[in-house]
């Protein structure tokens, strides 16, 4: 029987490849670790950049704690199973009106791991909706494994630096955005194509994803 997860959810995991919206923490919590990193850019005088992104969970006590707690390791073990390994967490941010957004993509194409029996969980520290540039995710693409890609998206606005697209045929009538509030998780399986768009919103979107 799942820890967290109802068999429906654990069902729509399995058909869809995604789940949204899981709360794993309160509103106030998500706001505190928000305080925490925006206090680190405070005292480092800019926001965080580079590999300070990447593998942020080696950087922030907050990131590791909050990806070994019980709520997102209950969550991610109805999923996955008991036997567990981080492989990678990083801090995903938008400025207001920065242009920044995600080109078409797989996360499986990055780890370059077989089998491709891996989940991507994203925990929103703020508002993560349609305006802001919240994740969108195509149901059902990580059934066919590691599609063909090409590199047609550079941009110094994209977040995937190298501007990889996977050549998905996207159909925009069966896209789901996974919005969510501060505090909430959604989970991905790293098959499935996803992206997300520029933030139009009046304050930061950020994102922290294990």
């Amino acid at each position: 029987m799942p820890k967290r997860l109802t068999e429906e959810q654990v069902a729509q995991y399995e058909q869809d490849g995604f789940l949204s919206p899981v709360r794993v923490i309160s509103e106030d919590e998500a706001v505190a670790l928000r305080q925490q990193l925006e206090a680190f850019e405070a005292a480092q005088g800019k926001p965080i950049h580079g590999t300070q992104r990447s593998k942020c969970s080696l950087l922030f006590p907050w990131a590791y704690d909050l990806f070994t707690s019980p709520a997102v390791l209950d969550v991610v073990e109805d999923l996955m199973g008991p036997d567990l390994l981080q492989y990678q967490c990083g801090i995903w941010i938008k400025e207001p009106e920065s242009g920044s957004f995600v080109s078409w993509h797989q996360d499986c194409t990055y780890y370059g791991m077989d089998p491709l029996e891996l989940v991507s969980a994203w925990v929103a520290l703020t508002s993560a909706t349609e305006e802001t540039g919240c994740m969108q995710v195509a149901p059902g693409s990580h059934k066919f494994g590691e599609y063909p890609y090409e590199f047609t998206e550079l941009s110094d606005d994209n977040l995937l630096s190298s501007g990889m697209r996977a050549q998905y045929e996207i159909d925009e009538s069966k896209l789901v955005s996974m919005e969510l509030q501060p505090g909430e998780m959604s989970l991905h399986h790293v098959s499935v194509v996803h992206s997300s768009r520029p933030n139009h919103g009046t304050d930061r979107r950020i994102g922290v994803a294990g």
